[in-house]
C-alpha cells in the first residue's frame, strides 16, 4: 500500500466505472432524444430505483402494492420505448436515463 491508498480498491473502482460510462453511452444512444413526460408516480418509482430499492421497498414508500410498482415500471419503459426485444436490461436502461438526463 503506497501513502495509504488502497490500489487494488482504486482498480477495481476505475474498472466499476469504465463499465458504467460503456453502459450509459450505449443507453443514452438508445435514448437519445427521449424526453417523456412523467407522472409523479413514475418519477418516484424512477428516484427509488436509483437508490438501490427493490420493487417491494418502493412500493412501501409510495404506499402502493409491488404489482403497482412492476406496472408503473412498464408504464416508463413503454414512454422510453424500452421494450422486450432490446439487447438492454429496462430497468437498468430505465434508471441510468434517470440519473444522467
Amino acid at each position: 500500500m503506497s501513502a495509504g491508498l488502497d490500489l487494488d480498491a482504486l482498480d477495481t473502482a476505475a474498472r466499476a466505472s469504465t463499465v458504467v460510462r460503456r453502459g450509459t453511452v450505449k443507453i443514452s444512444a438508445h435514448l437519445a432524444g427521449t424526453n417523456p413526460q412523467l407522472k409523479l408516480a413514475e418519477t418516484r418509482v424512477l428516484q427509488l430505483a436509483a437508490q438501490g430499492l427493490q420493487d417491494w421497498a418502493i412500493a412501501r414508500q409510495l404506499r402502493c402494492s409491488p404489482q403497482a410498482v412492476i406496472e408503473i415500471f412498464g408504464d416508463i419503459f413503454a414512454k422510453l420505448g424500452l421494450d422486450d426485444d432490446s439487447d438492454l436490461n429496462a430497468r437498468v436502461a430505465a434508471v441510468l436515463w434517470w440519473v444522467t438526463r
